[in-house]
């Protein structure tokens, strides 16, 4: 009963933070606009951690941590700070930053790319295809280019785009909740979620 309140909390949570991201993006300079944009997608990574569930041999109970890896330039600043050290699913979480493409990745659990390079997204597919890494990205067609899930933004808001066949291929579940507020995607096409 309780982790099924707490499952509700955490999506409602979700739901709330991306709606409110509406109005104050569109009420806001420039600078403050892109300051709680990466505010707002530090909590959807934070949440993805929830609502995900990585194959056992990949995130079992002798893993220390779940790692969020960043490559790239680090366009969150201070916000992914708050879930550093913090804890789910009976995991500290722990942010990873990389500068270079190829670095090692096989300890991230989540990598969030910066890149806006298709080539380049699809290139990180390929190197940590089997790895169960869910990627995560914000260049326009992430998850229909390599990615599994893009941040978009439309009319003003963050949205999500879910590539369900590849996160699927990788053996990483994706809970309904996470499902719903969210577009699914296919490789290089855009569907309407269900």
């Amino acid at each position: 009963m309780m982790k099924s309140w707490a499952t509700t909390a955490a999506c409602a949570l979700l739901t709330i933070t991306a709606f409110l991201s509406i109005s104050v993006l569109l009420s806001t300079p420039a600078q403050a606009e892109q300051g709680l944009e990466y505010k707002v997608k530090a909590a959807f990574l934070y949440n993805f951690i929830k609502f995900i569930d990585w194959p056992t041999d990949r995130l079992g109970a002798d893993d220390k941590s779940i790692n969020v890896c960043l490559l790239g330039k680090d366009p969150f600043g201070p916000h992914l700070e708050p879930i550093q050290n913090r804890t789910a699913k009976g995991h500290a979480i722990r942010i990873v930053r990389l500068k270079d493409p190829t670095a090692d990745l096989s300890t991230c659990r989540m990598l969030f790319t910066t890149t806006h390079n298709m080539r380049d997204v699809k290139s990180i597919a390929d190197k940590i295809k089997g790895q169960a890494i869910l990627t995560v990205g914000e260049a326009d067609g992430f998850a229909s280019n390599g990615g599994m899930i893009g941040f978009v933004i439309r009319d003003g808001r963050i949205q999500l785009e879910i590539n369900l066949e590849r996160i699927k291929r990788e053996n990483i579940s994706v809970s309904a909740k996470l499902l719903e507020i969210g577009v699914i995607v296919s490789d290089n096409a855009v569907e309407p979620a269900p």
